[in-house]
């Protein structure tokens, strides 16, 4: 037997640790918080803060050096909104979960899908393509509202997941039927409509009524969970 802290070899009468004074944790007895360094958690809190923070510390200087960059060869902003942008974008998307114990998909992913709009509406307005309200804004808008639905009821719900997945698989089934329709009216009028978004479609819809299926006959549930071990 070890300690829990520092790893020195422990006779079955000692009930703390000789080198580091930790209580003694028998595997054969109910473990409590106390068997554990309280001090070393902290630390350990302390430690994935300090990583946070130098990542956002590096990024503050990319987005300076960007911005700097940009202005001194061009004496204007041209490309580093673009970059400046995705670093942005991907800090809101990969970091600031980091710094909340339990972030809440309810709250993140929605100021996700804003920082995707307004990324893509920065790109449409700089580059004068008129595109973003017609097409980007109906096509992200979707996809958030989709994802977020999913995310906001298996992180509540904690059960029910074939008739959410299920569901989702039927929503996008519809989207990419919206989106061959926005690419037709958007960017080419002419032609036949309904070409390829009607495959995916099908295949989705079809997916999706079968787990709604599996959801609501729990034999067939209890089968797959024999055959998959799960």
């Amino acid at each position: 037997m070890y300690c829990v802290k520092c790893g020195v070899e422990l006779s079955d009468s000692e009930k703390k640790c000789p080198l580091c004074n930790t209580p003694v944790y028998y595997p054969d007895l109910p473990t409590s918080e106390e068997n554990y360094p309280k001090a070393e958690k902290v630390s350990e809190e302390i430690a994935g803060r300090a990583v946070i923070f130098i990542i956002t510390f590096i990024l503050t200087i990319a987005l300076i050096v960007t911005f700097a960059s940009d202005l001194r060869t061009n004496g204007r902003v041209v490309w580093s909104g673009y970059a400046m942008g995705g670093i942005l974008l991907g800090y809101l998307f990969f970091i600031m979960p980091l710094w909340f114990k339990k972030p809440s998909p309810a709250i993140f992913i929605p100021c996700d899908l804003f920082g995707v709009l307004l990324y893509l509406w920065y790109i449409d307005f700089w580059t004068g393509g008129g595109w973003f309200f017609p097409f980007a804004f109906p096509i992200a808008g979707c996809v958030g509202i989709i994802v977020i639905t999913v995310a906001v009821l298996t992180y509540y719900l904690k059960r029910g997941y074939f008739y959410i997945f299920g569901g989702c698989l039927i929503a996008f089934s519809g989207f990419f039927i919206l989106l061959e329709w926005l690419i037709y009216v958007n960017f080419s009028s002419t032609g036949k409509l309904f070409i390829w978004s009607i495959y995916p479609a099908i295949a989705l819809f079809l997916l999706g009524i079968m787990l709604i299926i599996i959801g609501v006959v729990k034999p067939f549930q209890r089968y797959l969970k024999k055959i998959f071990a799960i």
